[in-house]
């Protein structure tokens, strides 16, 4: 797949970069094309994290394709474009493979910028005899996190390395957790609990993020383990939140479309801390789409361009938008790997120097066979 960086490649399209992506990369996650009430309600939750001091809990989820995991990127990159909103956002994947809420920690450390931690602990904890102090009040039953997140600071190579592996829950032997000062290793829920609480209270301590937002994507995965396991993981979720009762903000994202499939996976206890504002991404109607389409094309658009849907024509754009979209609707995913193999027809022609007329009738017979082709099951 093409990137999303801009640049003169396909100037012939005339287009400043490849609009149909199904896999964006992180220039394209700050790219958004029609849904104006989604966005509305995203750029209202976003205006409450930066205004409230209490955490909060918010469910999302949708069909595969609906766009979920390009939503949640595009929070992320709102809010590391927009620093005046003091939120620090953390984008996590959920682990294919889970036995207690350990390996969703081990995903969050991991999507976390640990030095930045570590230097924000030593900032905030000051002096030595400080730092004792704090590594009491913030990690209580480990303090052992505090002293890899000094390590982490101001230690060797080699110590900053077994810190930040300790740190991620790696199993050190005994002569390199001596090497950086630690006791034991992470071991149980609990463990995981006290040391993110404690990351909360010195990101917002330490400045200049007033708050912390996970978003815990591929949530549905919990549904595939037995019940003791995802009874661990919605404990150690709920035990966590209530520990960061200011300036936390859980955002999970469930591939379903049906919400009582979503509730069905959480406890009763994490679901009574749900917040109000949720976000359910339904399909897109035939009206939408060649908005969807539309909105992709212009904001990759050159100056100059001959027509608004250059290089197709406008009915056969709306042709195949409405094959796809038939009485239910359409997924975003689908639209732009239709279209995806639409363009690519366009650059080949184009780029070749030879014309390029694309009938509607010859487009959707083309998306058909396209979309017809086997691939390998994936989740968004």
């Amino acid at each position: 797949m093409q990137s999303g960086q801009l640049t003169d490649k396909w100037s012939h399209l005339h287009l400043r970069g490849w609009p149909f992506q199904t896999v964006p990369d992180d220039t394209f996650a700050g790219i958004w094309a029609d849904r104006t009430a989604l966005k509305e309600d995203l750029d209202r939750m976003v205006w409450r994290w930066s205004r409230v001091d209490r955490s909060t809990l918010h469910l999302m989820w949708a069909d595969l394709g609906a766009g979920k995991t390009h939503t949640l990127r595009h929070i992320r990159r709102r809010c590391l474009d927009s620093p005046e909103l003091g939120i620090l956002p953390v984008y996590v994947v959920m682990p294919r493979y889970m036995r207690t809420f350990v390996e969703v920690y081990q995903a969050i450390l991991a999507a976390l910028d640990a030095d930045m931690l570590a230097d924000m602990f030593v900032t905030m904890a000051g002096r030595a005899a400080a730092r004792r102090t704090a590594a009491r009040e913030l990690f209580p039953s480990i303090p052992d996190a505090a002293t890899a997140l000094q390590t982490l600071a101001l230690g060797s190579d080699v110590q900053r390395d077994l810190a930040a592996e300790w740190l991620l829950g790696t199993r050190l032997t005994r002569r390199q957790q001596d090497s950086i000062g630690v006791t034991r290793v992470i071991r149980t829920s609990d463990d995981a609990v006290t040391i993110l609480s404690g990351l909360v209270r010195i990101v917002q301590a330490a400045g200049p993020y007033r708050r912390v937002v996970v978003m815990l994507d591929e949530c549905q995965r919990l549904g595939n383990f037995k019940m003791s396991i995802g009874r661990d993981i919605n404990t150690g979720l709920q035990t966590w939140f209530d520990a960061s009762p200011n300036h936390l903000t859980l955002l999970m994202s469930f591939g379903s479309g049906e919400e009582r499939y979503v509730r069905h996976l959480l406890s009763p206890e994490l679901l009574n801390r749900e917040d109000h504002q949720r976000l359910n991404l339904q399909l897109l109607s035939e009206g939408e789409a060649l908005h969807f389409v539309g909105d992709l094309l212009e904001t990759f658009r050159t100056e100059g361009c001959p027509s608004e849907h250059f290089p197709f024509m406008a009915d056969t754009v709306a042709a195949v938008v409405r094959r796809l979209t038939g009485d239910k609707g359409v997924t975003p995913r689908l639209l732009m790997k239709a279209f995806d193999r639409l363009l690519e027809e366009a650059d080949s022609a184009l780029s070749a120097g030879r014309d390029f007329q694309l009938d509607a009738e010859t487009a959707v017979k083309m998306v058909e066979e396209a979309l017809a082709e086997k691939e390998p099951s994936q989740e968004e």
